[in-house]
């Protein structure tokens, strides 16, 4: 797979791109000046950037639909669900994971799916908290039950066009059901959606790392 690695803490970035190429990656490994240029050049599956970089391009997602953004951060505070909202990112991993943690959350984004570490899904559900537990499943009982399937499917990372193909509907139908649950849950993205099912148990966690976040609510 082709990708980008755009990193403003070189020893980091060139450590991941190490990684990646060891797994058979094509890396570019760009300065944040040379972000533009490069993905205009290489057209890469994956850009991998620091969020603070990625909120600066925050037009990179749409101007590259083709192009995922996975943004890494050693920040943990509620703020950064929004940026990396704002950034477009459909990935992101805390810097304080190990690179072979961070390589495997990037091919998964590789491959369509998304990926949040359950260290910015706990930052994500801090506001959420004083809902309890009944308030919550009283808020899903307003999905159909064609939405509580699309939430499923978003906790469990499938992206638009996958659950578009395996529900047997166009990707219209799909984002308006996505946002019909965003909007019953009064959450304002898919990544809030994801920490406000997890940390209510409305839908069970399917991946070892979104366990992590429920043991972590505990």
């Amino acid at each position: 797979m082709e990708l980008v690695v755009c990193d403003a803490q070189r020893a980091y970035g060139d450590a991941l791109a190490s990684v990646l190429a060891a797994r058979g990656h094509h890396v570019i490994t760009v300065p944040d000046s040379g972000l533009t240029q490069a993905i205009d050049t290489y057209s890469p599956r994956v850009c991998v950037l620091e969020l603070g970089a990625a909120v600066r391009a925050r037009g990179l997602a749409a101007r590259h639909p083709e192009v995922s953004v996975f943004a890494l951060t050693g920040r943990g505070d509620a703020r950064v669900v929004r940026d990396l909202v704002a950034a477009g990112a459909v990935g992101a991993s805390s810097t304080m994971r190990r690179l072979d943690a961070v390589v495997r959350a990037i091919e998964e984004v590789g491959d369509g799916g998304t990926r949040y570490d359950p260290i910015l899904l706990r930052a994500a559900m801090r506001p959420d908290q004083e809902m309890d537990a009944a308030s919550a499943r009283r808020l899903a009982t307003y999905l159909t039950p064609r939405e509580f399937e699309v939430l499923e499917r978003i906790v469990h990372g499938e992206d638009t066009r996958a659950m578009a193909t395996d529900m047997g509907v166009s990707i219209t139908t799909v984002r308006s059901h996505v946002q019909n649950v965003l909007g019953k849950l009064n959450v304002h993205s898919r990544l809030a959606a994801i920490a406000f099912s997890l940390w209510h148990g409305l839908v069970p966690a399917r991946l070892p790392e979104q366990a992590e976040v429920l043991t972590a609510a505990v």
